[in-house]
């Protein structure tokens, strides 16, 4: 029992990496991934925060209201991310590449491959084969 639980779990595993970069079909979104975000100035007022021993001064300047899909990720902590160390950034522990809009309505995404390198871009489409630079 134990050792097909171990198998069968094994199994999954390596099935769930496989796939892991897969991306649903356009017709599979929700509705609210094919709206644009809303930016909104805001006058909320700075703040102080300290992560690990760096201390950060935040100031709020737009309010998001963002659905997306999430097309890449990244781990800033990763053993070969060199730049947020050299800037000994503690704050930023994750970076997103997010579609939206047109692009997530059209389904453009699902013939890119995406980079994270601290913006979410794609070197297979040009703006054209996007349909829309939202």
């Amino acid at each position: 029992m134990t050792l097909a639980l171990f198998w069968g779990g094994l199994l999954l595993l390596i099935a769930a990496g496989w796939r892991r970069d897969d991306l649903p079909p356009a017709d599979a979104l929700e509705a609210s991934l094919r709206r644009d975000p809303d930016q909104l100035a805001t006058e909320a007022a700075p703040f102080r925060t300290t992560v690990g021993d760096v201390a950060y001064t935040v100031t709020p300047r737009y309010r998001y209201d963002l659905t997306g899909l999430v097309v890449s990720m990244h781990d800033t902590g990763a053993w070969w991310d060199s730049a947020h160390v050299q800037w000994n950034d503690k704050l930023n522990i994750t970076d997103l590449c997010v579609i939206w809009g047109k692009n997530a309505a059209t389904g453009a995404y699902a013939r890119a491959a995406f980079s994270y390198a601290f913006t979410g871009w794609s070197p297979d489409l040009s703006l054209e084969g996007w349909g829309s630079t939202g």
